[in-house]
Parts: C-alpha cells; sequence; structure tokens
C-alpha cells in the first residue's frame, strides 16, 4: 500500500512540474535582456498630476494607533462602496483577504 501512496505523489510532483513549467513558458521574464527598458526616461509619462497632489496643505505625521483608524475608515468605506456595487475592483495592491479587513 505504501508503494501505491509514493506512486500517487510522484504523479502529483510530475504534474505540478508541469504545471509550474507551463507558467515559466507563459511568464514575462522580468530579469531579463529588456529589464532595463522599464526605466527609461519618458517625459510624456513621468509626472504628477497636479489635479491630483495637494501642496498647498502641510500634514503631521500619523502614528501607528491614527493610521490603523484611517485604514479602517477606509476599508469600512470601500467594503460599504462594494456591497453597493459603486466599487469596481479591489483597491490597487489589496487581496479581497486583506489583513486590515478586520480592524
Amino acid at each position: 500500500m505504501a508503494e501505491v501512496a509514493d506512486e500517487f505523489e510522484d504523479d502529483i510532483d510530475e504534474v505540478q512540474d508541469l504545471e509550474d513549467a507551463d507558467e515559466e513558458i507563459d511568464a514575462e521574464d522580468l530579469f531579463g535582456e529588456n529589464m532595463m527598458r522599464d526605466y527609461r526616461e519618458r517625459a510624456e509619462e513621468d509626472y504628477y498630476d497636479p489635479e491630483g497632489l495637494d501642496d498647498e496643505n502641510v500634514y503631521d505625521d500619523l502614528d501607528f494607533e491614527a493610521r490603523r483608524r484611517v485604514e479602517a475608515q477606509l476599508n469600512r468605506r470601500d467594503r460599504e462602496l462594494a456591497r453597493r456595487g459603486a466599487l469596481q475592483k479591489p483597491p490597487a495592491f489589496l487581496d479581497s483577504g486583506s489583513c486590515n479587513s478586520n480592524i
């Protein structure tokens, strides 16, 4: 019986290896010859939209607790917008299981 289990595990490993190989074939090589192309200067895109900047006000740094309160408030807002269908996609860089979701 142990031989069957070992053979089954070997089959699973082979399938995983094939899946990994498929992913590597489809994946973009982020460290290849063209890596530095991503860092070239592009004046038409290398700027901040002045409408999104607030240079008029000076804000104090947030301590850890204040930051947690603000993040919790933003998470509640995002959940409410998502519930209403007003939030079409999750916030950038956050997955649906964000560690801040239960703060």
